[in-house]
Order: C-alpha cells, then sequence, then structure tokens
C-alpha cells in the first residue's frame, strides 16, 4: 500500500515494518545549479529541503520510530555530498543499526536504520 501526504502524517495510528521514502535533499543553492533539463521536470519542492537539506530527512528520523514494529527500519535515499551527517543524524536519533549503502556507481547514497526487537530506537 502507497500512502501520500505530508511526510509521516498519513500513517499515523498504525504500526508498519518499514517505511521508505526519498525526501528532497537539496538546498537552494544546488537546486539552482542544477542542468535546466532536470529544472524543467522536477518541481522545486521535490527537491530542495531547508537551508542545509536535510529538513525532510531530520522530520523523518525524528518521527519514524513511533510509527514502526519492534524490529521495523527506515530506508532513505540521501545525498551523496551528505552522507555522513544522514548518518550520524540518525545515530543521535538513537537508531541501530545505521548503515550507508553506495549506489551502482559507488556513491553512498541510502540509508537504512534499524529498530531494535524491543521497539526502541
Amino acid at each position: 500500500e502507497v500512502r501520500e501526504g505530508d511526510w509521516l502524517a498519513p500513517l499515523a495510528g498504525e504500526r508498519y515494518r518499514a517505511i521508505v521514502s526519498n525526501p528532497p535533499y537539496l538546498t537552494e543553492v544546488e537546486y539552482g545549479a542544477l542542468d535546466p533539463a532536470v529544472l524543467q521536470f522536477e518541481p522545486r519542492e521535490a527537491l530542495v529541503s531547508g537551508a542545509d537539506g536535510l529538513t525532510a530527512t531530520r522530520a523523518l528520523l525524528a518521527g519514524a520510530s513511533a510509527l514502526l514494529e519492534p524490529g521495523g527500519f527506515v530506508a532513505l535515499e540521501l545525498d551523496e555530498r551528505r552522507a555522513d551527517q544522514v548518518r550520524a543524524l540518525a545515530l543521535r536519533h538513537g537508531w541501530s543499526p545505521v548503515a550507508v549503502y553506495d549506489d551502482l556507481f559507488g556513491r553512498p547514497r541510502f540509508l537504512m536504520a534499524g529498530l531494535d526487537a524491543e521497539g526502541g530506537t
């Protein structure tokens, strides 16, 4: 089942095994530097996430644990330039285990963060 809405709001009131998201992760400056072909097809809201590119990721990592079943996980796409920051952010929010995975080009692009079997991060 796919749900659409403002970040985690459509998921409230239920528990999930996994939450998967491709949140926006660019800054305004990075968005402005994109190839015009990208700008033509991608709305700003789909790509820009605050001054540091991490606003959406912060919200997801802060709130997802309350919606997951024990042993659940969150999986996020991330900007390779902020992979270390996102990993550190997940650890600060108590997620464990936390891993960053490379894409097919060898760039760090995906975060998987777990929720322990007792239901805590």
